[in-house]
């Protein structure tokens, strides 16, 4: 029997479930992680999801897309979602490409990242 490594880790804090990505994410893998990443948010009571890339080699574009997709599917389960641990090389080079319409919530650090979800609860 072939067993599947999991490719993300996961762990509640403070009812906000806190998603660490791995280094590498291809399009197979971005599936399986946007599925498990929804299973866990629909059957907990969670507060928000914070999406960790600091362990992620390499964000471009179409991944911070992929982000997106997964923070807009965590919206549809009525949860908040956010991105953190994205490096300064990967926001320095990304800053000039992200347009208008990606809206991509993003913290510096998971207390920022509870600060910002609250903050959208209270308005």
């Amino acid at each position: 029997m072939i067993t599947q490594k999991k490719l993300i880790t996961s762990n509640v804090i403070n009812n906000y479930l806190n998603v660490t990505l791995p280094n590498v994410i291809t399009d197979d893998q971005y599936e399986i992680i946007k599925k498990e990443i929804l299973e866990k948010t629909a059957s907990m009571n969670i507060k928000g999801v914070i999406l960790d890339v600091s362990a992620t080699n390499f964000i471009d574009l179409s991944m911070l897309h992929l982000f997106k997709n997964i923070i807009d599917a965590i919206k549809v389960l009525g949860k908040k979602g956010i991105v953190i641990g994205m490096n300064s090389s990967s926001v320095s080079a990304l800053v000039h490409l992200i347009d208008e319409d990606l809206n991509i919530p993003i913290a510096t650090c998971f207390d920022e990242a509870v600060l910002i979800i609250n903050q959208d609860y209270e308005n």
